[in-house]
């Protein structure tokens, strides 16, 4: 009963969190395929127009952007295999740009260390799990910085004999001083409004503890550092 319901949670987690993405998303996709339409009504109205070879220029490009933002939503939305595996990290952080940068305050400086220039170890993991626990802790870290002058959140990753060790530093309001403990558990939230469930870290603790991984929130003078690691498959 309780392992059902800790899926059940964890379900939960990540369906709420991707509804929020989703807005994120939807948000820059009707941004892009606005400026599509006001362009296209100009020059229908105004065909002869001097700026018009500049104009398709960024139709065009707001319509390929329409289009990977599509991509996007279908790929996050669409049942995604969770048999174990393994995991390329680099790449799959790659692929994720676009969705961090919309679902990033658009004036957040957001930046991806890497302690070694070798190639990552391939982790020992499913793909839509390692890419749920980054997505949250990202989207999360965005939502803390929101208020913070000059927004800045960092990923750094540095690998080790036995496995990636990830800290992600935000300036954003921190943790309260008894945060150790609750905010683990289900339902604990450091957020004030009632949109927020509780369930993130909960979730992300689970998943990588079905991973071999950790997880820990260290606090900081300002802002927040989470350190979580993933085991590597020579471990």
């Amino acid at each position: 009963m309780l392992a059902c319901s800790k899926k059940y949670l964890i379900q939960l987690a990540w369906v709420h969190k991707l509804n929020q993405i989703n807005r994120y998303l939807l948000h820059d996709l009707s941004n892009h395929l606005t400026g599509v339409l006001t362009l296209s009504e100009l020059y229908c109205e105004h065909p002869a127009s001097e700026s018009l070879p500049e104009g398709l220029n960024i139709i065009k490009k707001n319509a390929l952007k329409s289009r990977d933002l599509l991509t996007l939503l279908a790929q996050l939305n669409h049942p995604q295999d969770i048999t174990p595996t393994y995991v390329d990290l680099q790449c799959l952080l790659q692929n994720l740009q676009p969705i961090i940068q919309a679902i990033l305050p658009s004036n957040a400086h957001f930046e991806i260390k890497y302690a070694s220039n070798t190639p990552l170890p391939l982790l020992r993991g499913t793909p839509n799990i390692v890419q749920q626990i980054f997505l949250q802790l990202i989207c999360n870290a965005g939502e803390a910085v929101q208020a913070a002058p000059k927004p800045s959140i960092t990923l750094s990753i540095d690998p080790t004999d036995n496995a990636i060790q990830c800290a992600l530093y935000d300036n954003g309001k921190g943790f309260p001083k008894d945060f150790e403990q609750p905010s683990f558990q289900p339902f604990y939230t450091s957020f004030s409004d009632p949109q927020h469930l509780g369930l993130g870290l909960f979730s992300i603790q689970e998943y990588l503890s079905m991973q071999g991984g950790h997880i820990q929130i260290e606090p900081c003078d300002v802002g927040t550092c989470i350190r979580f690691s993933f085991s590597t498959l020579s471990t």
